[in-house]
């Protein structure tokens, strides 16, 4: 899991210059992710998670600017971030690909979306079904092997937004 998060906060670095850039990490968990990002150099990070006892972990970690208590980002006005980080949520099948639409609307114009996501789950289809529409332009998809067997493990989405 740890190399899953840290793999979507580098990619999400190689696209993303601006240290100031304001960031969701939405399904922060434990805020791995969070503590990642704030070693590659970020400062102002939102989480958000649904689970009160991950929060207080986060929290711990002492990298976000804010913790929210929710599901769904649904209720956050619109192009609130320059980025968002999905480096759990998708992975364990927590979340829904519909909850993507919200993601998206999240992003300021030139944002970034950073996703790690297991195979399968129907998440690759809704990003190809965005970038077909026009709301989302596929930056880079990379794939992470598990060892020993260099199975696909984890597939990293780099997504723009215009």
């Amino acid at each position: 899991m740890r190399d899953g998060v840290a793999g979507c906060c580098h990619n999400l670095a190689g696209h993303m210059d601006n240290r100031q850039a304001e960031i969701l990490d939405w399904g922060c968990g434990d805020g791995a992710a969070g503590a990642v990002l704030a070693d590659l150099g970020y400062r102002v990070i939102d989480g958000m998670d649904a689970c009160a006892i991950m929060l207080a972990q986060a929290r711990a970690r002492g990298a976000y600017r804010r913790l929210f208590s929710a599901r769904s980002p649904a209720d956050l006005p619109d192009r609130t971030y320059d980025a968002v980080v999905a480096a759990g949520a998708f992975r364990g099948g927590d979340a829904s690909p519909d909850v993507l639409d919200d993601l998206v609307r999240l992003l300021r114009a030139g944002g970034v979306l950073s996703l790690a996501v297991a195979p399968g789950g129907g998440l690759a289809d809704t990003c190809e079904r965005m970038c077909a529409a026009g709301a989302l332009l596929k930056m880079t998809a990379t794939w992470d092997r598990l060892p020993p067997t260099g199975e696909p493990a984890v597939r990293f989405l780099v997504l723009g937004r215009f």
